[in-house]
């Protein structure tokens, strides 16, 4: 079983979780996408010596965005040895330079059924990263400086809600970082907000895309027209993409019996792109 990441907890934990209510924009700048869609386009031709080049340098430069997905490179086997170690490393790597998704990731790893979940992990990671979560599953929200009675009060909890809430963990998690990587909305800015609705006990889950806009960057295309038919094209992919990673996290995660049949969880997430 893998162990409670520590090496995170410190001052700022709780406020980190508390504000999480209020989503804070995730503005992504263009080095940072471009770096990005550089990985994106090698991995896409299949060429894993050229994305692991551009990957080395995005992440030299410290890029968030690319220490992101570094992580996710080595969780999923792409283009390098599948290594959750390595994946951990990147993902808080990530998390300090400021990335909004990084945690997600985190939550959502540790959460998974594979090589035995690491529950107090995910729910800790979940925790920092604002992933909505029941108030059942907060509570332990002001002990999350300190490890040791962090773990001691999820040791007092009901066997079945654990599970519960490391469910939700996952689930949310897995959507929320893949929300950042929709391969074919690399192309273009991201801006607007998007919102995730999870009724865990029936399995039902919503994403809304209404104010979701895909600016096409400078050089790229041409025309208004062009311009806009491309940007509904890609919104209409990025709905699939999320759609399909919902139906994802759903199998990845087996439902524990009990859920609270109450619980409907809402999470937004802000996007803005700038163009400098």
């Amino acid at each position: 079983m893998r162990r409670l990441v520590t090496v995170a907890l410190g001052a700022g934990v709780l406020a980190t979780a508390a504000a999480a209510a209020e989503p804070q924009p995730w503005v992504q700048r263009p080095l940072d996408r471009e770096a990005v869609a550089s990985v994106w386009t090698h991995i896409e031709a299949k060429d894993c010596p050229g994305a692991v080049r551009t990957l080395n340098a995005g992440v030299a430069k410290g890029h968030p965005s690319v220490l992101l997905l570094a992580g996710a490179m080595f969780e999923s086997g792409i283009c390098l040895k599948p290594s959750w170690e390595r994946a951990v490393e990147f993902y808080q790597r990530a998390d300090t330079a400021g990335h909004p998704r990084a945690g997600s990731r985190l939550a959502s790893g540790y959460a998974a059924p594979f090589g035995g979940p690491d529950k107090a992990a995910a729910i800790w990671w979940a925790l920092r990263s604002g992933s909505a979560l029941p108030a059942e599953c907060r509570t332990v929200a002001p002990l999350a400086g300190d490890a040791e009675r962090f773990v001691a009060a999820m040791k007092a909890w009901p066997a079945a809600l654990v599970d519960a809430c490391t469910y939700v963990a996952g689930v949310t998690g897995t959507v929320a970082g893949d929300i950042e990587f929709s391969n074919r909305a690399n192309a273009f800015g991201m801006k607007g907000v998007v919102t995730l609705v999870f009724e865990p006990a029936s399995d039902a889950i919503e994403v809304e895309t209404k104010s979701v806009e895909f600016i096409q960057l400078p050089g790229v295309g041409s025309g208004d027209a062009l311009l806009d038919r491309q940007s509904k094209s890609v919104k209409q992919e990025f709905e699939r993409d999320l759609r399909a990673s919902a139906d994802r996290a759903l199998k990845r995660y087996p439902k524990p019996v009990g859920i609270e049949p109450s619980w409907k969880l809402r999470q937004q997430f802000v996007f803005d792109y700038v163009a400098q």
